[in-house]
């Protein structure tokens, strides 16, 4: 089954973002209708430009996935692929230093090509939905801490519906 089929109307999901200066990026919304290819979706944080009401938006299946079931870090290390939370999505990073005693990270952003100190409440472990299974994504820091990075895949077990 594909992993679009399991979506149904009124779930909450995340919706990724190809737009420039947003790439990468998720943002939380409802399934409001789906058909093969696209759906309808109401964002809970992004407002239309036109209106104070919630942004609603045609957007492709392939951009769709369900809400990533908690995968608690207490720490996280540097190296953890993660996404962060801010300007209302979670943000692809990874984590390049940890400020102790603060309980706060430095992460990398690849696509905007900086760092940012966040505390450990607004951060999440990077998961990807592929096929209908969510895999954890573990980047681990290359040729003397230089930003190139090695994505290395793993597969949580599948959630039970």
């Amino acid at each position: 089954m594909a992993a679009g089929n399991r979506l149904r109307k009124g779930e909450r999901v995340e919706v990724r973002s190809d737009e420039a200066g947003f790439l990468g990026s998720w943002y939380e919304a409802t399934l409001l209708k789906k058909s093969n290819k696209s759906c309808w979706v109401r964002y809970r944080t992004l407002i239309g430009e036109s209106s104070d009401a919630p942004l609603e938006e045609c957007v492709p299946l392939a951009q769709v996935r369900p809400i990533p079931p908690a995968a608690p870090a207490a720490k996280f290390d540097e190296g953890d692929a993660i996404e962060a939370y801010d300007r209302d999505g979670w943000w692809v990073g990874t984590v390049t230093r940890v400020v102790e005693p603060d309980n706060k990270y430095v992460v990398y952003f690849r696509e905007s090509v900086e760092e940012m100190e966040y505390p450990a409440a607004l951060l999440r472990l990077r998961q990807d939905w592929h096929n209908g299974i969510w895999i954890r994504v573990y980047e681990v820091p290359v040729l003397n801490r230089d930003l190139s990075l090695l994505r290395v895949f793993f597969a949580l077990p599948r959630p039970k519906y």
